[in-house]
Parts: C-alpha cells; structure tokens; sequence
C-alpha cells in the first residue's frame, strides 16, 4: 500500500504540484511544457528511482523474499538493480539543474520504464 502511495506522489501529486508553484512564482504560462517537463523528471525519474535504489541497495533480502517472491540467496543481484537506479535517479536530480541534460535523461528513463513494464507482460 504504502509503495503504491510512493508511486501516485512520486508520478503524479508531487510532479504537478511543484509545476504549479514554479508557474505561479515565475508568472509563466500553462501551456509551458517545460516546466511540467522538468518536474516531472526531478519527482518521477530522479527521486522515484534514487529512493528506490537505496531502499533496493540497504534492503536486498526485502526485495528478494517479498517482492520477487524468491528464496535465492543471491541479494547482490538486487543490489546491482539498486545501483542502476540510483545512477538514473541521480541523473535525473541533476536534469534539473541543467536544461541540456533533460533529453537524455528522458530517454535513459524511458527506457527503463518500458523495460521495467515490458517484463510484467510476459
């Protein structure tokens, strides 16, 4: 429960909340789609997996037993998981900061994401 409500904040809440104030202190307009670009990737991609890759680094067994619903003893694996996701999350911290570094992130994101979702449907 608790990491689905990590999920809707992380993807949705926190992304268009933070548009809206950054639009209302720099009297930008709506249709801006810079500005919901950029926090989406801050809230989505760069504190969702940097979150996700410590929590997957600190706590391999959690993921191990509960979640892949495996009793390998093998938490080094979750742990490299762990560490990709921190290196995206990171890049997508550091998007913020700086514009030209927004398209490759998308892209690095966007692959994951597609990867991560392709493998439910198999």
């Amino acid at each position: 429960m608790y990491y689905n409500l990590f999920l809707l904040l992380t993807s949705s809440v926190f992304p268009i909340v933070t548009s809206i104030v950054d639009i209302y202190i720099h009297n930008e307009k709506y249709s801006n789609l810079n500005i919901w670009y950029k926090w989406f990737l801050f809230w989505s991609i760069g504190i969702r997996l940097l979150l996700i890759g410590i929590k997957k680094v600190l706590f391999p067994l959690f993921y191990i037993k509960k979640v892949y619903k495996s009793y390998c003893n093998q938490p080094n694996i979750i742990k490299d998981f762990g560490f990709s996701y921190i290196s995206i999350g990171i890049l997508g911290i550091i998007s913020l900061f700086y514009d030209n570094w927004k398209f490759p992130t998308y892209i690095t994101g966007s692959i994951l994401y597609l990867l991560i979702g392709l493998n439910y449907f198999k």
